[in-house]
């Protein structure tokens, strides 16, 4: 008897219990192989995908990447070596060449698909054995068969899983979520899409989301808009903030004098008027013409 799913706070589990599978395989010629009842367990695992570190002696010098996670699919069988197309067979006859698969790790008695399957292409490996069991036993094998790339998910018809947009979140870049859906064209379309905004608050100078014509989008706190371009140093404008930096500490004269140490160029170079300002952090300042100078302008 199947277990009923269980219903909490909103959230729906229906558990795997493994009992059977279904998993076809497709060789080069296009033949459909069906080895499921040869199969004692299968599965989709993978390896890799863990932070590199990297850390020298300064400040700023740490480093990290993910390393790129690769899958596999690993079955456990039996050995049969009397029936011409058995799987064992099947993978020592069609060794390095490469296939497809579509597994689904449950199916009802009938062998009807129940909720979602994986499906990708794999190279055929040979059996990790042949034989080498003891007397009065059942002899099994192993096989890992490397996926070209990632799996597919699946619907119980086979048809490809539609994933919709529904979230846009902010980042250098920011990412659409979730995992796998489709990016909007562009900015008309990330608006008539309606995505939810993370955060919902207006997105700082910097953040945003890269549409599918390669522009930027931010969210303004009312709608998505053209991601404003972050400012440069090298051309400092009266209006402009920039993140704070460690060695300016207050808006003084004495913090002033570091500026153009630090590589902030007024632009345009004539003297900014009356109120002006752009900011460091929280410390305020302004070009008079020919330095910079404590606060707004005068």
């Amino acid at each position: 008897m199947t277990a009923p799913a269980l219903a909490a706070a909103g959230i729906s589990v229906d558990p795997l219990f493994v009992r059977w599978i279904q998993l076809e395989v497709t060789d080069r010629d296009g033949q459909v192989h069906t080895f499921q009842c040869e199969v004692t367990q299968a599965g989709l695992t993978s390896t890799g995908g863990d932070a590199v570190s990297l850390t020298t002696l300064c400040p700023e010098g740490s480093f990290s990447e993910n390393a790129e996670r690769v899958w596999q699919l690993a079955i456990t069988g039996v050995q049969d070596f009397t029936t011409l197309d058995s799987l064992v067979m099947f993978l020592l006859q069609h060794d390095g060449e490469e296939g497809t698969f579509i597994y689904y790790p449950r199916v009802d008695k009938a062998g009807g698909p129940v909720g979602y399957g994986f499906t990708g292409t794999v190279t055929f490996t040979p059996p990790d054995n042949v034989g080498n069991a003891a007397s009065g036993s059942y002899a099994t094998f192993t096989a890992t068969l490397p996926l070209k790339g990632k799996y597919s998910i699946v619907d119980s018809a086979g048809a490809p899983l539609a994933i919709v947009a529904a979230t846009a979140t902010a980042g250098a870049p920011g990412y659409i979520g979730p995992t796998g859906a489709p990016v909007p064209a562009d900015l008309a379309a990330l608006n008539a899409a309606g995505l939810t905004a993370n955060p919902t608050s207006p997105w700082e100078t910097g953040l945003y989301v890269v549409l599918g014509d390669a522009s930027k989008a931010a969210w303004n706190g009312t709608t998505y808009i053209v991601a404003p371009t972050p400012p440069v140093k090298s051309a400092a404008k009266a209006g402009d903030v920039f993140p704070a930096e460690a060695t300016i500490t207050a808006s003084d004269a004495t913090n002033a004098a570091k500026l153009t140490g630090l590589g902030y160029v007024a632009s345009p170079s004539g003297a900014w008027t009356s109120g002006q300002k752009m900011t460091v952090g929280t410390f305020d300042f302004n070009w008079s013409g020919t330095a910079w100078a404590a606060g707004a302008h005068a």
